[in-house]
């Protein structure tokens, strides 16, 4: 399955709309949209100052806008701007707080790096490649056109939104193909140096557009499915989520109840959100449902900060009657939504389960996973994900009044079941990849699992 779907810079493409004007905006137009972004900031923002102080994110504005103050030409790309706005953006590092990029500002005719890249052990390496080029699958990548690649990663971090190292380096890999040219303004051919079974090479890149290459990053297989696997003759059934959005709710629901009818005496079970990018968080919950008897923990907290845009949100319903009397600024706990109780057609699976997640997991396969983990409803499998245990969620989009660029703004405080709050959810068996098991196509997570099942019979 192919999904490259981003929390920033890329995933606003499918998920969001575009924002901008399409027009060139002068620097003064500009500073004062940061000055209005700052302002939404401060005044909207669920939990803005929690990892960077309020006076170290309004230095960074004012760094921008000097480093802009600076520039020769007075009127301003709006791709440009979006970055400018963006490197702000992302100081808030909650992972649901951004800019739209305008991405309805391609031509089509913009270059791609037509590789996908991988940073493993510190090292970046070309995992997936489509086209001619002879940039080998497989390599690593040491320099572009006489730039060391960790400086292309260095940069590239201005916008990675997130606090998370694993986080950034996944988001880097993910976007580069798209920064290189329309934000490092590098343009092809490209002069590639990387090391393939110990030896350096140099090769030509000559890439492709971004029109050719969209679709190809792009493909994706939402579509839920269930398969069988075997460990020693015993199949073991495997419910594949790759997002919690596909289709219609009915005919999710509908899977989900048929798949667990079929699979209701099963010694064991493995749950996949490795791919899953989020959706909605309700979809989560009927399939954990599942999984227990009793009610159980969904939230540590969910908290409303109040102000004007709250008020006038489509969220403003679940603070109930309480923010009518709330002052801007003030904070509403919503105790409704910290327990779940099971749906009535559900039926406590009784084998073992195992949950598969990754550092693409996000947003509400993170809620899932961390719902899953704090209930102790069965065994997490993978690597940590993208997504943290408390972020900010239930967004809005503010648009800023000279870029047309649209503000993602978060209004809601959001902790799940879990001890490390500003961690992703960390699985109980940790599963590390290596550039060889991309080149033997090993599915690592699913192998553990085997391993597991294999030691836990011996014992028996």
């Amino acid at each position: 399955m192919k999904r490259y779907i981003l929390a920033s810079l890329i995933s606003l493409l499918i998920f969001l709309p575009a924002s901008g004007s399409g027009n060139d905006v002068s620097k003064a137009k500009l500073i004062e949209d940061i000055d209005t972004y700052v302002k939404y900031i401060s005044q909207v923002h669920a939990d803005p100052w929690r990892l960077i102080p309020e006076a170290e994110f309004n230095q960074k504005a004012e760094e921008i806008k000097q480093r802009i103050r600076g520039l020769n030409e007075d009127m301003i790309p709006i791709f440009d701007c979006f970055f400018y706005l963006e490197e702000l953006a992302v100081t808030i590092q909650d992972g649901h707080t951004g800019i739209n990029p305008p991405f309805q500002q391609f031509k089509g005719t913009e270059p791609a790096f037509p590789f996908v890249l991988k940073v493993i052990d510190d090292e970046v390496f070309v995992v997936q490649k489509w086209g001619d080029d002879p940039l080998p699958l497989y390599s690593q990548i040491l320099e572009i056109d006489q730039v060391a690649i960790e400086t292309y990663r260095a940069k590239s971090n201005k916008l990675a939104n997130s606090s998370l190292e694993h986080a950034r380096d996944f988001l880097f890999g993910q976007t580069f193909s798209i920064l290189l040219g329309i934000y490092f303004k590098k343009n092809p051919p490209w002069e590639v140096k990387y090391k393939l079974n110990d030896k350096v090479q140099t090769v030509e890149v000559q890439g492709m557009s971004v029109g050719e290459y969209m679709p190809l990053a792009f493909e994706t297989n939402t579509q839920y499915r269930e398969y069988l696997i075997e460990v020693d003759g015993k199949k073991i059934p495997v419910l594949d989520i790759p997002n919690f959005s596909h289709g219609e709710r009915g005919d999710y629901d509908t899977f989900i109840d048929e798949f667990f009818k079929k699979h209701k005496d099963a010694e064991y079970l493995v749950i996949d959100l490795r791919e899953n990018p989020g959706g909605s968080g309700y979809w989560g919950y009927y399939l954990l449902d599942y999984l227990v008897e009793a009610p159980y923990l969904i939230a540590k907290e969910f908290t409303f900060k109040v102000s004007d845009t709250m008020r006038k949100s489509g969220y403003a319903d679940k603070a109930g009657e309480l923010i009518h009397k709330a002052k801007n600024g003030e904070y509403l706990a919503v105790q409704r939504n910290a327990m779940q109780t099971p749906h009535k057609n559900s039926g406590r699976f009784k084998g073992q389960v195992f949950c598969l997640i990754s550092e693409r997991t996000f947003s509400a396969g993170v809620v899932t996973a961390a719902i899953f983990q704090g209930n102790k409803m069965g065994i997490l499998v993978g690597q940590e994900t993208r997504g943290r245990v408390k972020f900010c969620s239930d967004p809005v989009t503010m648009a800023l009044p000279h870029t047309k660029l649209e503000a993602i703004i978060p209004l809601a405080i959001y902790e799940l079941p879990g001890d490390h709050p500003d961690r992703g959810v960390v699985p109980d068996i940790k599963v590390d990849r290596k550039i060889d098991d991309y080149l033997k196509g090993r599915d690592k997570e699913l192998e553990a699992i085997k391993k597991f099942i294999r030691k836990q019979r011996l014992n028996y």
